[in-house]
C-alpha cells in the first residue's frame, strides 16, 4: 500500500520516522507487521527502511515479497 506521508506528519508529528518502524498488519486474520520501502521515483528500485541488523534479519523469515506486476505477471491477478 502507498503511504500518504501528510497522514503520518497528522498521526506522529513532524519529527517521526519512518526507518526502524513497523505497524501491525491492517489485513484480517494477519498477525503480522508492516514495515516500510522508499523510492526516489516511480519504476525506482525499492529500499528497505530498516537499518536495525535486527529488524532486517527477520526479513528472511516472512513469504516472497511481490508487487502488483509479478502478481499479474504470474496470472494471479489483472
Amino acid at each position: 500500500m502507498r503511504v500518504d506521508p501528510a497522514d503520518l506528519v497528522a498521526r506522529y508529528g513532524a519529527g517521526w520516522s519512518l526507518i526502524d518502524t513497523q505497524e501491525r498488519c491492517r489485513m484480517v486474520a494477519c498477525d503480522g507487521a508492516a514495515f516500510y520501502l522508499a523510492a526516489r521515483t516511480y519504476g525506482a528500485p525499492w529500499h528497505v527502511l530498516l537499518e536495525e541488523a535486527g529488524l532486517r534479519e527477520t526479513l528472511g523469515d516472512g513469504p516472497a515479497p511481490v508487487t502488483a506486476e509479478t502478481l499479474i505477471a504470474s496470472g494471479v491477478a489483472e
